[in-house]
């Protein structure tokens, strides 16, 4: 396949890995220059965040939905 060079990069949150970001590069050079392996470090660093904020927000939604699910039995009990 002609693969001569492959990033992987750990997805941390604090000191916790919360998934990795894999790159294939094909062809040459087999050492990847500073502007991408820079870019390639800005990906990871957003990649991690958007996993972050999707765990958020469902947990936001999760959150909500007992909220709603306790109003109710409160209204119930009433």
């Amino acid at each position: 396949q002609n693969i001569h060079t492959m990033g992987i990069a750990g997805l941390y949150r604090q000191q916790h890995l919360i998934g990795v970001l894999i790159s294939i590069f094909i062809g040459d050079p087999p050492k990847l220059p500073d502007d991408t392996l820079a870019l390639f470090k800005g990906l990871a660093d957003q990649a991690a965040i958007s996993i972050i904020n999707a765990r958020l927000f469902e947990q936001v939604q999760k959150g909500r939905e007992r909220q709603k699910a306790l109003t109710i039995r409160l209204v119930e009990i009433q």
